[in-house]
């Protein structure tokens, strides 16, 4: 039997990439791209994973079938999903998904059955499996003298991913040769500091955030409409003066500040785009000089966590209690599920008026759904044209955050 001709494909393709398998080729396609390798290689994958979801996905059962179960996808996926549509045009997809969420919590909430929000995101599971499958086979790569000299100098590593390949490579047996710089790039980073305009240093910004936290999805929910949680608008207050006061003073607050608090931070001018810098230059400093002292030891340090998401763990009880809406309506849906556990909640009305709520929302999103389609298309607009944005920060509540971007 005559073995099949190559496709002119193949014979186009790089002959240093012709025997690599597909995780292989795209580490290295991420090596030749600016920044951490790995997260390019994130960033490739939802992008492509929400694109198919609304072009291909939308109306198939076992997706829909899977969406409903998990109530959607988490905040940020939520918002990498809009982010998806607008740049594609696909509001009736997000509409059509939306929708099917209002009417099972709606369900759900009608029958008491528990909600489990944000339990088990089918997004975060596809990444987490892709990010473990391409960090197994980077470390498995460095322990190739071949491939290490030849991709060594163009590899780049997020601090996140630097830590996990030098826990991998240690698990595995496979140790990062020392030509590999694992870590100096980051430490060139961290020095990126000082006088800048207005827009580099927001450019300056995205890369020491992008080194210090490694991937993160794009974010893609207006600010205004909103669903109105008054918890949400309890804790962004409390959030925007507990940054305030740990910035106060020229001050630098330990751990590394997440991108959500530090969007919200500017958005809210509690602190100027270059004391973020510096912070984030400190933190990166910091966690690379703990890379580099545990670098023969069993685990690598991560950076520590935000202390305003510290902050809003540790006063959820007051932020809730202080954020007590007028309606019953009005809470978004991590805050709904939050108050459904307290014995106040438990009484037919409080359910019965966000079940109406969420009703009305679901009908507004059909109704968006049908004026997309051709037939519908020059009927009078409504605020059902609004509904998908109010529907995503009742999904993924309002960060109210301005996000940095290169």
């Amino acid at each position: 039997m005559t073995q099949a001709p190559r496709s002119r494909w193949w014979r186009r393709w790089p002959s240093f990439r012709r025997d690599r398998d597909l995780i292989t080729v795209a580490i290295e396609r991420g090596a030749d791209a600016d920044g951490c390798a790995v997260c390019w290689v994130l960033e490739a994958r939802e992008r492509r994973s929400l694109w198919i979801l609304l072009r291909e996905h939308v109306l198939d059962p076992g997706t829909r079938g899977d969406w409903n179960r998990t109530l959607g996808f988490c905040a940020r996926h939520t918002s990498a999903l809009c982010a998806t549509a607008t740049g594609m045009g696909q509001l009736p997809g997000v509409a059509i998904l939306f929708g099917d969420t209002a009417r099972e919590v709606a369900r759900r909430v009608g029958a008491g059955a528990r909600l489990h929000v944000w339990r088990d995101c089918l997004e975060c599971g596809r990444e987490a499996q892709s990010e473990a499958a391409h960090l197994r086979r980077l470390a498995q790569q460095l322990g190739d003298a071949a491939w290490t000299e030849r991709w060594a100098p163009k590899l780049r590593l997020c601090v996140r991913h630097a830590a996990s390949i030098m826990r991998t490579g240690m698990r595995t047996g496979v140790r990062a040769r020392p030509t590999i710089p694992l870590a100096e790039h980051l430490r060139e980073i961290a020095v990126i500091g000082g006088s800048h305009d207005a827009r580099s240093l927001r450019r300056t910004l995205a890369t020491l955030q992008a080194a210090s936290l490694g991937f993160e999805s794009p974010s893609g929910v207006p600010a205004l409409p909103l669903w109105g949680c008054g918890v949400c608008d309890a804790e962004t207050t409390a959030v925007t003066d507990e940054g305030r006061r740990l910035f106060q003073d020229g001050g630098t607050p330990d751990g590394t500040l997440c991108r959500r608090h530090a969007g919200l931070l500017l958005a809210r001018s509690a602190v100027a785009p270059a004391q973020l810098a510096d912070h984030y230059s400190s933190a990166l400093q910091r966690a690379v000089d703990a890379l580099e002292e545990r670098r023969t030891k069993r685990s690598a340090v991560l950076p520590t966590a935000c202390p305003l998401c510290d902050f809003v763990e540790a006063h959820a009880g007051e932020l809730a209690a202080s954020g007590a809406p007028d309606s019953e309506a009005a809470l978004c849906l991590r805050h709904f599920e939050v108050a459904l556990e307290r014995p106040a909640a438990s009484g037919g009305a409080f359910r019965a008026a966000h079940i109406e709520a969420l009703r009305a929302l679901s009908d507004e999103l059909g109704e968006l759904h049908r004026k997309s389609s051709w037939d519908a298309r020059d009927e009078p607009k409504g605020t059902e044209q609004t509904s998908w944005i109010r529907a995503a920060h009742y999904l993924g509540y309002d960060a109210r955050a301005l996000p940095l971007t290169r």
